[in-house]
Parts: C-alpha cells; sequence; structure tokens
C-alpha cells in the first residue's frame, strides 16, 4: 500500500440534524492519530462519553477493512488488533459499513481483526449485504435506515457464541450461511465477573469514584461513587474577642481548613485576677470613656481599663461612654499561693536534696538561704556544706514558704 498516498484522503464528516456519518476513504494511522490530536477535530467525532452517545452514528470503515498495520504478521486470525484500533475504539459508531467489493477478495478484506476491533458495532459490508443504501430525514440512524440491495447477500440464521481465544466477556454473532462475524457484543455486568480500583479518592468536598472493570478484558464497565467524607472539628479558635460592649465569636475549623460551625461568646461581665496582677478590660465601643471600680482597696482601673488587684475580695468595674454606663465587669481579686513539697529537710554534709515549689498563678520562684556555709540552694536544690542548722527560703507572687534544714 502507498500510505503517503492514503493520507492525502479526505476524511470528511456529514452531519444532517440528527444523523450523522464519517468517511474516511484510505487514511493510515498517521492521519488517524493527526485528527484525534486534534481536541476540537476530536470532540465533533470521538464517542460523547459524558452523555453516553456516539457522535458518529455510520462509519465509512477505512481502506476497505484492511487492518493498516505493516508489523501484522497474524493478520488472518480472529486473535490481536488492526492498526486501526484506536480509532475505532475513539470512535464507537453505532454501524460501521465496509467497501470491500468482489475485486478485493484477493486483498483478504474485510479483515478478521477489523471486525473484532468494531465489536461494539453493527458491521455490514457490501461484499456480502451488495449496494448499501442509508435513507433518513435527520432522525438518528436505526437498522429500518439501511436498504441492502442485494437481499441474497443479507445475513440471516445469525447465531451467537462466546469467542475463543478472545476475552470471555465476548460474543459473536455470526450468518450461518456465509460464517462471517456480523457484530460482537461485549457482555460487562457491574457487580459480575469484575476487579475495582479507586479512580479518585473522596475528601470533604468531592465524592470518591470507583472503576469496575471486566476481569477478562480490562475495560472500564461502569463507575461508582463513594460518600463525601463529612467535615471533622480539629481546631476552635477565637476569632473575635467579647468585650463589655459587645459579643466574640468562636470558630470550629476542619482539617481541611472549612468553617465547622461558629458561637458566640458571651460579654464580658466578670473576671479574676489575683492579687498584685493585672487585666486589661476591653470596651469594644469609641467615644468619651471612664472607667472607674466601686472598692479600690481592691482593685484599681486605670483610663484605659487596666485593673490592678490589690487585696482579695470583689469589686465592680463599671464604663460609661459620654457620661452614660454601657457596660460592668465584676471583678474578684484571690491571694496567690505557694506550695512546697518538703517544709523541712535532713541531709549529710556533701549531699543534697529537692525541694519543688508550686505557685498560682505560675511565676518565677526565687530560692535564697539563710547561712550559706551551712547550706547552698539552686532551683530548689539543696547541698549541705558543713553541720549545722539554717533555713532556706522560696518566694514567689510576694508570699514566702520556710523550709528548715539540717545538716549532719
Amino acid at each position: 500500500m502507498n500510505t503517503v498516498i492514503n493520507n492525502t484522503s479526505i476524511v470528511l464528516k456529514l452531519q444532517y440534524k440528527n444523523s450523522s456519518f464519517l468517511f474516511t476513504g484510505d487514511a493510515q494511522p498517521r492521519k488517524q492519530n493527526n485528527i484525534l490530536g486534534n481536541a476540537s477535530v476530536k470532540n465533533l467525532i470521538a464517542y460523547d462519553t459524558t452523555n453516553n452517545k456516539p457522535r458518529i452514528q455510520v462509519l465509512d470503515v477505512m481502506h476497505h477493512g484492511n487492518s493498516n498495520n505493516d508489523f501484522d504478521k497474524d493478520e488472518y486470525t480472529y486473535t490481536g488488533s488492526s492498526g486501526d484500533r484506536d480509532f475505532y475504539k475513539a470512535i464507537i459508531p453505532t454501524f460501521a459499513i465496509v467497501q470491500c467489493g468482489t475485486d478485493h477478495s484477493s486483498a483478504g478484506v474485510p479483515r478478521p481483526k477489523v471486525i473484532n476491533d468494531l465489536s461494539s458495532s453493527t458491521v455490514y459490508t457490501t461484499k456480502e449485504s451488495g449496494d448499501i443504501e442509508i435513507v433518513t430525514d435527520g432522525s438518528a440512524i436505526t437498522n429500518n435506515n439501511f436498504t441492502l440491495k442485494n437481499g441474497t447477500r443479507t445475513h440471516k440464521n445469525i447465531y451467537s457464541k462466546v469467542l475463543s481465544p478472545e476475552p470471555s466477556c465476548h460474543i459473536g454473532y455470526f450468518c450461518s450461511d456465509c460464517g462471517m462475524r456480523v457484530k460482537t457484543e461485549v457482555n460487562h455486568t457491574v457487580g459480575k465477573n469484575e476487579t475495582t480500583a479507586v479512580i479518585s479518592n473522596a475528601d470533604h468536598y468531592n465524592a470518591g469514584v470507583v472503576g469496575h472493570y471486566c476481569k477478562y478484558c480490562g475495560e472500564l464497565m461502569g463507575t461508582t461513587t463513594t460518600s463525601v467524607i463529612p467535615h471533622n472539628v480539629a481546631s476552635t479558635k477565637t476569632t473575635a474577642s467579647a468585650t463589655l460592649t459587645t459579643t466574640g465569636v468562636k470558630t470550629s475549623y476542619c482539617s481541611c481548613g472549612a468553617v465547622v460551625a461558629t458561637s458566640t461568646i458571651s460579654k464580658v461581665t466578670s473576671k479574676s485576677i489575683y492579687k498584685g496582677k493585672k487585666v486589661t478590660l476591653k470596651s469594644g465601643t469609641s467615644g468619651k470613656l471612664t472607667w472607674s471600680s466601686s472598692k479600690k482597696s481592691v482593685a484599681t482601673v486605670s483610663s484605659k481599663g487596666v485593673v490592678t488587684g490589690k487585696k482579695a475580695g470583689t469589686t465592680t468595674i463599671t464604663l460609661k461612654k459620654n457620661g452614660k454606663k454601657v457596660g460592668t465587669c465584676k471583678i474578684t481579686v484571690k491571694n496567690p499561693t505557694l506550695k512546697v513539697s518538703k517544709t523541712s529537710v535532713s541531709i549529710k554534709k556533701g549531699k543534697s536534696t529537692k525541694v519543688t515549689a508550686t505557685p498560682t498563678p505560675s511565676g518565677t520562684v526565687k530560692w535564697s538561704t539563710s547561712n550559706k556555709k551551712i547550706a547552698t540552694v539552686s532551683n530548689g536544690k539543696i547541698t549541705g556544706k558543713k553541720k549545722g542548722s539554717c533555713k532556706v527560703y522560696a518566694k514567689c507572687n510576694g508570699v514566702t514558704k520556710t523550709i528548715k534544714v539540717k545538716i549532719k
């Protein structure tokens, strides 16, 4: 065959309303690949997988049904595939017509492999059916549109059988008169004779997709979906702080970053602090603001809302805006505490022991000794220097604890 000349064939699509035809001439695989490689052209002829219907109803099979595979050493058996398989599989026409008269008998066309590759289509050949006429009013093409001029060559007494050595899911339909396979059906049923594989995993926004593949031929039979993964609460943050005059917002986030829920934080109406500590109250408003404390001996408040604890007790902080009360906050002042693990220790000269101190609220504990010659202390570790007695002190937040020390 002259591949260069064949590849100059005009490939023509004819569309009349809902009837569509594709005439391919003698186009070889190189030209076929160029056609399929052009996305805009491919979208005019390739099978519509989204709507599950062909864009080409009738295909004029290229090159009289030759396999177009110069390297095919097994053209005359029913195994393998033709050189045009990718093109046929991309189009999947409803009907395929092979023009191969008696003058093509010596060429052995149509090749069985071509018929194999058109397994999803109904195939007619002029070799068996004579001239074929298709009349359409623009409706989708069916068998009723076909007129086979040579009635003696129409296929009849069709019988079916599972193909071998082809995959067991392929069923061939043969003419009992001439023996030709007129079509092939694929028996694919999701849930039977299948293997499955995940095509895409589900996430918090999209359902997952599982592919169901025929265990015989490996083709995708269909897909099922897995549920969208519900959002989980992975973290919660205060996204707007509450003040004396405004509520706040608490936001819960999923691990994917999406907002799962929000909740309202009530206005600030009470606070607890320790003696000697400070807390800043936020007004949540602007204008001429004044702050006051009902018991300054318990806690004072600055012009900027900074409250300082003076002694244990309660007091009410009042916020006024332009002379009008807009908010109050009850302040409870607590005495800080300091707990030590031991109140007395007895160790030998040269030895050490550890005393821990727990302050509330937290803070830095300062350690000291009444006599460094008898015992030293560092971060609660007491070390004996010589025989005698002394005291070790732990101090934090204005509270002091005493540990009696005896060195033997």
